[in-house]
């Protein structure tokens, strides 16, 4: 009985063991799998700032702008008063003379034959009254002075020839109503040179004063530019110099001068003035490889300060309208405040709080 027992014990025992074992392993005791601990990244050094020495040297303040080259004399194209067009005698990029025959409303043809009435008639009445000077004239040549009803027979021709004096400015007041109406239905070339824009046809309703194209010479351009920053109007002046460079790339980087400025007080209740920056172009646009319509960049030298002390924008900090900058001192960094005068892109004028050779810790 002792023998039988034993086996069976000692399975029964090992089977214990074995769920022992087994539960220790997922509740993750000592004898569960021990995980590897991370290597600990390594800390990053601190970032150095850049430094910057203060030096002396030239600041150029400079402004810049976008242009496009346009021709140096243009002119807008429009009906003084509203309807719709008739005929169009040209089209965009023909060449027209001064008076040319652009457009004309519906009323055009009607008003023309009238016109064409009316000067008959005053022709005729022209005439008429070269006849009656003819007469009065012969009557004077013809009878004697104190004969029988000399003075009244002269005062009666007199009469005749007033009569057809008032007929020929009857007519001739009809008649500048007329060209003057006929004038407003028809729109001529007001200048020699291009149709460089037009954009109607044929049908098209028009308003009163409202361009609807341009005439131009295309033999002389220069570059307009606009801003809508009344700071940068004020820091230019008529002469200054610019530098223009194409912003297409196609073409010679190239100088010239301003010619013309914006009146004064000229806003969006003026839109009918030209509120363009004109600048001269010291080459000729053609030999420079520049054409009608290509953009220029534009920098235009506004002030000049020489052998004067200097610091790059970025090392000139702000906070409440106060500008100063971290001076660095050996190990020791302080603050201090700085006057700055002439701004360019990559330089700022130190007027006062530095000296040359101190170093300054960017922000």
């Amino acid at each position: 009985m002792k023998r039988l027992l034993t086996p069976l014990f000692l399975t029964l025992t090992l089977f214990t063991t074995m769920l022992l074992l087994q539960g220790c392993s997922k509740s993750g005791k000592p004898n569960s799998k021990v995980e590897a601990t991370p290597t600990p990244l390594p800390t990053t050094a601190a970032l150095v700032k850049p430094t910057y020495p203060v030096q002396h040297g030239d600041v150029i303040g400079t402004v810049k702008l976008t242009g496009r080259l346009e021709p140096v004399n243009q002119q807008s194209l429009f009906f003084p008063i509203e309807g719709r067009v008739h005929s169009l005698y040209v089209r965009q990029g023909d060449n027209v003379q001064a008076g040319t025959l652009i457009a004309d409303l519906d009323m055009a043809a009607d008003l023309q034959r009238q016109l064409d009435l009316i000067k008959i008639n005053l022709q005729r009445y022209q005439i008429n009254a070269k006849i009656a000077q003819l007469n009065v004239d012969l009557f004077v040549e013809e009878t004697p002075p104190g004969s029988v009803g000399y003075d009244k027979q002269l005062a009666i021709e007199k009469l005749k020839l007033d009569l057809a004096n008032l007929d020929v400015q009857q007519a001739t007041i009809g008649t500048e109503e007329l060209q003057d109406s006929l004038s407003k239905n028809q729109l001529v070339s007001p200048m020699t040179g291009q149709v460089t824009f037009l954009q109607i046809g044929e049908g098209s309703q028009v308003h009163a004063f409202d361009s609807i194209g341009t005439v131009a010479d295309t033999s002389q351009l220069e570059v307009s530019a606009t801003t809508s920053h009344t700071s940068i109007l004020d820091t230019l002046d008529i002469g200054m110099t610019a530098t223009l460079v194409p912003a297409s790339g196609s073409g010679r980087p190239t100088s010239g001068t301003i010619r013309r400025l914006p009146l004064p007080g000229t806003g969006a209740d003026q839109p009918d003035q030209d509120k363009s920056i004109r600048i001269s172009m010291d080459r000729s646009p053609i030999d420079g490889g520049y054409q009608m319509g290509d953009l220029v960049d534009i920098t235009v030298v506004i002030i000049k300060r020489m052998n004067v002390l200097w610091l790059p924008p970025q090392a000139i900090r702000e906070f409440g309208g106060r500008k100063f900058v971290v001076l660095q001192e050996g190990d020791v960094q302080r603050r201090v405040d700085v006057k700055v005068g002439v701004v360019s892109d990559d330089r700022v004028e130190i007027i006062t709080g530095l000296n040359e050779g101190q170093v300054v810790v960017s922000p």
